[in-house]
């Protein structure tokens, strides 16, 4: 099987995929308003329930499990999953403490 680089697959025709962000003006008001945070928390966690479509995780694992994609491309990406789910633990842990706090 022929192993392309990511960026060989740019330059032979593939696109980005655009992931438009229906919510992203809502988000925006809801972030900068004067709400507070804990009920910030809340509405984001809402929204991200009634999200659907493959998660970030299921784009990574897809990519990393691509043969066509060479290998140091592919343990980037399982890196770039690694450090996505840490981020995502340590974020949840902070957002679990404010709610707690704020009751």
């Amino acid at each position: 099987m022929c192993k392309v680089t990511v960026y060989e697959k740019f330059r032979l025709g593939y696109s980005w995929t655009d992931n438009q962000d229906a919510d992203f003006d809502e988000r925006l008001k809801v972030s900068s308003s004067d709400m507070p945070d804990a009920e910030k928390i809340r509405w984001g966690k809402a929204r991200q329930a009634q999200r659907r479509g493959p998660t970030i995780r299921d784009r990574y694992e897809a990519a990393i499990a691509d043969e066509t994609v060479d290998p140091l491309t592919r343990s980037l990406l399982r890196w770039f999953a690694d450090v996505e789910a840490d981020s995502g633990a340590r974020l949840r842990a902070i957002y679990d403490r404010i709610e707690t706090q704020a009751g």
